[in-house]
């Protein structure tokens, strides 16, 4: 086979709830994750360099993680 890849932009919801109180927030990230699982080999989620939501949502989905 061949590789495919497929960027996916970033859209700002998670920022949207950042200061927001929503039980389970840190999981919104995984229930998009679960649903693109079986399509992909892998799923590369690049981070800002904090420890913010966005972040705390990818270490939630993540099964290894790469940091440089």
């Amino acid at each position: 086979g061949f590789l495919q890849i497929r960027v996916l932009f970033f859209n700002g919801l998670l920022l949207k709830t950042e200061n927001v109180r929503v039980m389970s927030r840190e999981y919104l990230l995984n229930e998009f994750a679960v649903m693109q699982r079986s399509f992909y080999d892998f799923i590369l989620i690049d981070c800002p360099p904090n420890l913010g939501l966005f972040v705390l949502n990818a270490l939630t989905v993540a099964d290894s993680v790469m940091l440089t």
